[in-house]
């Protein structure tokens, strides 16, 4: 068996492959093995659990998922008796769906640091948004009102977390899905900066 610092240098090793797939549809995953079977796994906020349902069947070394829904997608592994041979992330493919728009974000942090000219704002995804967060990332814009002048500034980024520069009177901020580049949606309402 190997050690934790094993396991981990071995899954590091391997290159994700990231799978999109329709919702209602049949996918089929093809683990990277010279076995001819193994044991599927998916990983869920509770833990990783076994996958052989009449929904997810295993066949060899493929899983077929059928009427593919969001709670089966994130990051599936397969595995035979030697240890982990490959992983692939499965995502909903909503690029058909022109129209979709995620709900805004909330504003949970946001003050301009002591003797510094640098707010640091912390957003959270709206609480409809999918999960886990890592599995379905999103883009996020602020724009902010400069206090010195009264001018408007934008800013991009992704992650949940920005520092930007400047004494900042009010800010808002918007989100969109960073994989498949879904329309922008509404603003927070306008929140002002702690000083």
């Amino acid at each position: 068996m190997a050690s934790r610092g094993e396991l981990f240098l071995e899954i590091t090793d391997f290159r994700p492959q990231i799978h999109f797939g329709e919702k209602h549809t049949t996918i089929v995953l093809d683990c990277k093995t010279n076995k001819k079977s193994v044991t599927w796994k998916r990983e869920e906020a509770e833990g990783i659990v076994d996958v052989d349902s009449i929904y997810e069947k295993p066949n060899g070394t493929k899983l077929i998922v059928y009427d593919l829904q969001e709670d089966q997608t994130g990051n599936y592994t397969c595995w035979s008796d030697e240890g982990l041979e490959d992983y692939i992330y499965l995502l909903l493919d909503k690029s058909k769906e022109a129209s979709v728009k995620p709900a805004g974000p909330d504003i949970t942090k946001c003050f301009q640091r002591k003797h510094t000219e640098k707010v640091e704002v912390v957003v959270t995804p709206p609480s409809t948004w999918p999960k886990p967060h890592s599995f379905f990332p999103l883009k996020h814009q602020i724009e902010y009102e400069i206090r010195d002048n009264g001018k408007f500034k934008t800013h991009e980024w992704e992650g949940l977390k920005v520092e930007i520069q400047g004494v900042v009177t009010k800010l808002r901020v918007r989100c969109r899905d960073l994989l498949l580049l879904s329309q922008w949606s509404d603003w927070t309402p306008w929140k002002h900066v702690i000083h």
